[in-house]
């Protein structure tokens, strides 16, 4: 609680001096409230010599007002100051809509390019979030978007990329040692671990199930192709006989009838002759 009160008494302190330098620059002139400035312009009427794009209308109850009545110059280049208009002055009708103002004479710049104004009112709308809820500037954002530049409230698309940014994951090369031990707590542990296996033992059990699940494997050999031959043909060739003995024709020299044979003396110590000459 102290220590808001001393925020309070500092604040209050700020805004007091804030007040009074006010008040210096305001010299001898005098603070208009609403009705005053109202009061200013009671008698006057908003004209266009040669309309363009505005016109001038009668304020007429049940007309439905924009920008909750308030100044649309003002709004516009006082990049977000609210001043209420004036109905006397009469309605500065606009593409089927109804805006006020607080002095007449602006509503001549105005008419020449109503789409400036209107462009100025979004983008203070978009600095100053809190004027779109009060303003019930909702549709009129949204359609900004995509409204052509003939439709009043249009709004620049930012243009945007993308882009991306990679950095190394580690551009320092790190030393970090997982089993580095650095608490005796730690070393005791440790020690615990590896005395308590020394006592254990692995077993295993294989039943007939858990043998199917043991991948087998078989090799064997394939056919080849064999063949066997059991019968070969086979032939000799004699030498051809010579006739060195026995009977021989003897071609004559000339033509003849006769034949003449000879015989050797083989074929006469085969025949049945003997030595004598008898048989």
């Amino acid at each position: 609680m102290n220590q808001i009160s001393n925020t309070l008494t500092s604040l209050t302190e700020r805004c007091a001096s804030f007040d009074d330098l006010a008040y210096r620059l305001l010299g001898e002139s005098q603070i208009q409230t609403d009705i005053d400035r109202l009061n200013k312009v009671s008698g006057k009427r908003l004209s266009l010599p040669d309309p363009k794009s505005c016109e001038i209308v009668p304020y007429e109850e049940g007309m439905q007002m924009q920008l909750l009545k308030f100044c649309l110059w003002h709004l516009a280049e006082g990049k977000g100051l609210l001043m209420p208009g004036s109905i006397e002055l009469g309605v500065c009708r606009v593409q089927k809509e109804h805006y006020l103002f607080n002095i007449p004479e602006p509503v001549t710049f105005f008419d020449e390019d109503p789409n400036k104004y209107f462009f100025k009112i979004v983008e203070t709308a978009r600095k100053k979030v809190q004027l779109i809820c009060l303003l019930n500037m909702y549709d009129k954002l949204q359609a900004s978007y995509s409204a052509p530049r003939c439709e009043g409230f249009q709004m620049k698309l930012t243009t945007t990329c993308d882009q991306e940014v990679q950095t190394d994951l580690h551009p320092i090369p790190s030393n970090i040692d997982r089993e580095y031990r650095w608490n005796v707590w730690d070393y005791r542990r440790e020690a615990i671990r590896l005395a308590n296996i020394r006592t254990k033992r692995t077993t295993s059990v294989q039943t007939l199930e858990s043998s199917r699940a043991i991948p087998k494997s078989t090799q064997v050999y394939l056919d080849k192709v064999q063949g066997t031959q059991t019968r070969v043909s086979r032939s000799t060739e004699t030498e051809q006989r010579r006739q060195t003995t026995g009977l021989k024709v003897i071609e004559p020299s000339a033509p003849s009838p006769l034949k003449v044979y000879a015989l050797t003396l083989a074929q006469a110590s085969r025949s049945g002759f003997n030595r004598n000459g008898e048989r």
